[in-house]
This record gives structure tokens, C-alpha cells and sequence, in this order.
């Protein structure tokens, strides 16, 4: 039972900021699950 709640808190935190992410994308911010770009403009 433990162990289901541990993934059910880990799939809520993910829906959460999966969620923030496409307003934040909507609204004309950086997507910070694009990891190609972040990791061209790091090098």
C-alpha cells in the first residue's frame, strides 16, 4: 500500500507540472520539458 502511494504522489506531482508547463507554453514562456533546446543554448 506504501508503494502505491509513493507512485500516486509521484504521477500527481508529474500531471501538476505537466499542466504548468502547457499554460506556461501557451503564454508564450521557454517549454522546460524541450530538452533539445535547452541543451543546444547550454553548449
Amino acid at each position: 500500500m506504501r508503494a502505491f502511494r509513493i507512485v500516486l504522489t509521484l504521477l500527481v506531482a508529474g500531471a501538476t507540472f505537466y499542466g504548468l508547463n502547457a499554460l506556461a507554453v501557451q503564454k508564450g514562456y521557454p517549454d522546460r520539458l524541450d530538452f533539445k533546446i535547452n541543451i543546444v543554448n547550454h553548449n
